[in-house]
């Protein structure tokens, strides 16, 4: 459906519109066009082009993969990739919105689970000097927008690696292994999603588009120094969240060896007195010593206390105990 139609003047705040045929033409240059469909019907798709003489969108068999950019004799078909933001992060996968751009109109197009785009419209309303230079404008805070949706994944990740570092160097047996893979798969995924924004924008920043104006080239090579951070950014989650695996890895082996030697120490303290009781069990008669003695069985079980003393202090000296 057609969820928004604005039309901006310079110097005056955008006028909502309430159908397309109350627009005025492509060729009225005071005026940029900005039409917003949120998972529009095909009909709805193509009134919304033919208005403005566009072409339709190419088909998005690749879209799942990466946004690109395509251009036309008069307009040119962009598609910007932005992350959700659900109440679950570690759910939900990026999604685009598509861009028909040509000279003072744009057509937006976003899936039914679009976020709003109030504050991306707040933000042109307060840059009369960036619209005035055309449709491309919309484009270039589309990105912008993006950029912020991506960065504001990044305190719900900051929040989840510290509960990963507090379980990690906690004296108790946690396993945050899950918690690592499934942060790790996360910020993989946002990489990846961020990491495609690079080449549409190279290309915003280096070529000459229909519908974009050359003196926004400069601020398109702003944004991809913003992009780039922000790959900088989560490549630093990758590899703490990766240094963090290896840490708990090792944790694990030191706390299996400290077991082992545990194991290991009470083992020893226990032949002791099973090796002792073994050797009067097996009933020599009188050539046992201290058999028919009265004292017999108090020294034998004062050694066998000796002897597990003895070792005990041995081995909790040495740290095994």
């Amino acid at each position: 459906m057609i969820q928004s139609i604005r039309c901006y003047r310079p110097g005056r705040s955008s006028e909502l519109v309430a159908h397309l045929d109350d627009l005025p033409g492509v060729s009225d240059a005071e005026c940029l066009v900005w039409v917003h469909l949120v998972e529009p019907t095909d009909d709805e798709l193509a009134r919304a082009t033919g208005r403005f003489d566009l072409p339709l969108p190419p088909v998005a068999r690749s879209h799942a993969i990466r946004p690109w950019i395509r251009r036309s004799d008069r307009s040119t078909f962009v598609a910007v990739r932005y992350p959700p933001v659900p109440e679950d992060p570690s759910t939900g996968r990026t999604a685009s919105i598509d861009a028909i751009v040509a000279e003072g109109v744009v057509v937006t197009i976003a899936s039914g689970d679009a976020p709003d785009l109030d504050d991306l419209v707040e933000d042109l309303e307060g840059q009369s000097i960036l619209v005035a230079h055309g449709a491309g404008a919309v484009v270039l805070e589309l990105f912008s927008w993006s950029i912020r949706r991506f960065r504001s994944r990044f305190d719900s990740i900051d929040d989840r690696m510290g509960t990963i570092e507090t379980a990690l160097f906690s004296d108790g047996r946690s396993d945050p292994t899950r918690e690592i893979y499934d942060l790790a798969r996360e910020v993989v995924e946002l990489r990846r999603a961020a990491n495609t924004l690079e080449y549409p924008l190279d290309q915003l920043s280096r070529d000459e588009l229909p519908g974009f104006d050359q003196q926004l080239r400069a601020w398109f090579v702003d944004v991809g120094h913003g992009v780039e951070r922000l790959v900088g950014q989560l490549d630093a989650y990758s590899d703490a969240l990766l240094n963090a695996l290896q840490a708990y890895l090792s944790k694990v082996a030191m706390r299996q060896n400290d077991d082992m030697r545990k194991i290991s120490a009470w083992v020893a303290i226990a032949a002791v007195p099973t090796a002792i009781a073994g050797i009067y069990g097996m009933n020599f008669g009188r050539n046992m010593p201290l058999l028919d003695s009265e004292w017999g069985f108090p020294v034998v079980m004062a050694l066998m206390v000796a002897a597990c003393t003895y070792l005990y202090v041995r081995f909790r000296r040495a740290g095994w105990l």
